[in-house]
């Protein structure tokens, strides 16, 4: 899906998370090879893209919950109607 042709932002946030979770899965995966050719044990290498990938996800998953915060329009505050002289709110 292209961001352009997006109805909505929950269409934006999805695409976002998905693309965030194929990152997450090619940086962590990465990392661990990359540590692997640099003779590394494999637990370490295991645990630095585990690392890697925990990293993305959570830098990811924080684009997420701000993405419809920056996007959508800010609605407007509305004060409280002023109450008629002599009416109590449990009236």
């Amino acid at each position: 899906m292209k961001v352009d042709s997006a109805m909505s932002t929950r269409d934006l946030v999805r695409t976002w998370a998905a693309s965030g979770r194929i990152f997450a899965v090619t940086a962590g995966s990465l990392v661990a090879l990359t540590s692997l050719m640099a003779n590394t044990p494999i637990h370490v290498a295991s645990i630095r893209g585990g690392i890697a990938f925990m990293v993305v996800r959570a830098l990811t998953s924080l684009g997420g919950w701000l993405l419809p915060r920056v996007t959508e329009p800010e609605e407007p505050q509305q004060a409280d109607e002023p109450l008629a002289p002599g009416l109590e709110a449990g009236e």
